[in-house]
């Protein structure tokens, strides 16, 4: 049924002549972003997206492709990003390749991202977005199981510190490149039972503001983006409530919302913006509990 309400949104969109990229970020939702012309801000540009699997994922890599951008689609599950890879080729032809590899390890993950590049050795782009917390497994740290900490430290951080480091070999050859690093509002706010977690988003701005430090001379730019609580899929009318309640625009924050971000950060229009961190929240790190 999804693919076939897709199908009938593209067929009306091409008869209208209105150019369209549809983006499903959930089991029964869909999204439909502005597609630009070819001539996008990130026109030629060849980008990288990891945890492009995700709701998050999915989004930057439409919206990076939307502007005219190359998007290599990296992760571990395979069905998932070639799915991706067709959805997004079936849109755009040759805008989307699955990259396949485990984050954790810098040979794989390097190994990969040649093999993406062999025909083109450039790399523009490079958007951290992977990780992840505990979730139901989440617990005051007094409580929390070692192995549990360690995975989150590595799913955020080390995977982060990984992929900029291989970003990095080729932008510094090129003199030029943008690093994008997805971090989280939690830094601001706090969470009781995600201290482990907390601690590893301020890890990933500090270390994108000591990178850019490093890169700058380079001609690289280095910023983080901190989303607040993203619709990935249903909610019940408390939570809907809260969440209105604590935003300062009164809506909640969408996939694309960060997307746009994104594609803000990587272009030229921010050539002259590194070592931020950008909040896409609502303000909601604004918000105090009122009784």
């Amino acid at each position: 049924m999804k693919k076939f309400i897709k199908n009938i949104l593209n067929t009306v969109l091409n008869k209208t002549g209105l150019r369209r990229v549809v983006y499903v970020y959930s089991n029964d939702k869909n999204y439909i972003l502005p597609n630009h012309p070819v001539e996008g801000k990130l026109r030629g540009q060849n980008a990288f997206v990891t945890g492009a699997n995700g709701a998050l994922g999915r989004a930057i890599t439409a919206v990076l492709i939307s502007h005219g951008a190359k998007v290599y689609a990296v992760g571990r599950n395979k069905e998932k990003l070639w799915q991706l890879e067709e959805e997004m080729n079936q849109l755009h032809p040759n805008s989307c390749k699955a990259c396949i590899a485990n984050l954790e390890n810098e040979a794989e993950l390097s190994s990969a991202v040649k093999e993406c590049l062999k025909e083109n050795e450039k790399l523009d782009i490079w958007v951290n977005c992977a990780g992840g917390s505990a979730r139901e497994k989440a617990k005051p740290i007094v409580e929390q199981e070692m192995d549990i900490i360690d995975m989150v430290i590595t799913s955020n951080l080390r995977t982060c510190i990984i992929g900029c480091k291989i970003a990095a070999s080729y932008m510094i050859k090129q003199c030029s490149g943008s690093i994008i690093n997805i971090s989280s509002n939690i830094v601001n706010r706090g969470k009781p039972a995600y201290s482990d977690y907390v601690a590893t988003k301020a890890g990933v701005i500090g270390f994108t503001r000591n990178l850019a430090l490093e890169l700058g001379p380079s001609g690289i730019r280095v910023n983080s983006i901190s989303p607040s609580f993203i619709q990935r899929g249903e909610y019940d009318q408390n939570q809907r409530e809260y969440l209105l309640r604590t935003s300062c625009l009164n809506r909640i924050g969408t996939p694309e919302d960060v997307a746009h971000a994104v594609a803000f950060m990587a272009s030229s229009e921010a050539s002259f913006i590194t070592a931020q961190n950008l909040l896409v929240d609502g303000a909601r790190h604004l918000w105090v509990p009122m009784g």
